[in-house]
């Protein structure tokens, strides 16, 4: 998150011109934005060419999803730039958007993406700029520290504050399925003899995971709900890297305790430590 919050600076202070895609930044501008981004951090001169990898596939990632939420901005009101971008570089943007050649490409690519979610209209998120880590954390702290599943924020994401609707067709049939799931567990563990009322977050977490793949290898749902899987995927990795950054720091403080335990009944022997 520091690395993404870098990079949105360094667009904000050095995007000196209105480039069309990232393809098209040159290198000149690339390595000028290195340095800048290697003033706020330092690391190891061996790993130099791994940080140099990850930051170029960050700037990419960042500046598509910067494009796209500024030019959602354009579509809502051409006259309102973004506070982020100098105004030679908002007038470029809008002059690119504008082109006849842009715009077809821009309709072929809606066209498609309706092709590949079954007719089901656009994808809608109601999440705003946030990220779904950002909301993620948001309904924690707003819940005590209990943090959602992934259905919880799914709905939260898409789901229209003053309809309580979800807008998105594939994600309304999702929450749908996942209901359902839910319902079907809690009902054999009543016949079971269990008097729970809900199932426990990792329990949910595992039938969305299921009912999102489920939906890409099954023509029986909607298929390629793309968004919902690289959001469910992308919640579950970081669950993953936590639990093994968290596993990595135990062992670290185990073995050092062990040789903090050691030197210390070497140099003071006798003693119980």
């Amino acid at each position: 998150m520091l690395i993404s919050k870098a990079i949105l600076q360094i667009f904000k202070s050095q995007l000196d011109y209105p480039y069309e895609k990232p393809s098209k930044i040159p290198q000149t501008e690339n390595d000028k934005w290195q340095r800048a981004f290697k003033q706020d951090f330092t690391w190891e001169e061996n790993l130099t060419s791994m940080v140099r990898k990850g930051f170029n596939l960050q700037v990419t990632a960042s500046y598509k999803s910067h494009m796209h939420e500024w030019k959602q901005k354009w579509i809502k009101n051409a006259d309102e730039k973004p506070a982020d971008l100098a105004p030679h570089v908002w007038t470029g943007l809008k002059q690119y958007w504008m082109k006849p050649e842009t715009k077809g490409t821009s309709t072929t690519n809606s066209k498609n993406r309706m092709s590949q979610r079954g007719r089901k209209g656009h994808f809608t998120q109601n999440g705003g700029t946030k990220s779904i880590e950002t909301r993620e954390r948001e309904m924690t702290i707003a819940n005590n520290g209990v943090r959602p599943h992934y259905g919880v924020l799914l709905k939260e994401t898409h789901t229209n504050k003053k309809t309580k609707m979800a807008q998105d067709k594939v994600v309304e049939e999702c929450l749908a399925a996942i209901e359902e799931d839910r319902q079907t567990q809690l009902t054999q563990l009543s016949q079971a003899g269990s008097n729970t009322e809900d199932l426990p977050r990792d329990d949910m977490n595992l039938i969305v995971l299921n009912v999102i793949r489920g939906w890409s290898a099954s023509g029986a749902r909607p298929s390629n709900p793309t968004h919902l899987e690289e959001e469910i995927e992308r919640l579950n990795e970081r669950l993953n890297e936590k639990r093994a950054e968290r596993e990595r720091k135990d062992k670290e403080n185990e073995d050092f305790r062990a040789r903090m335990k050691a030197f210390l009944k070497t140099a003071y022997p006798g003693q119980d430590f």
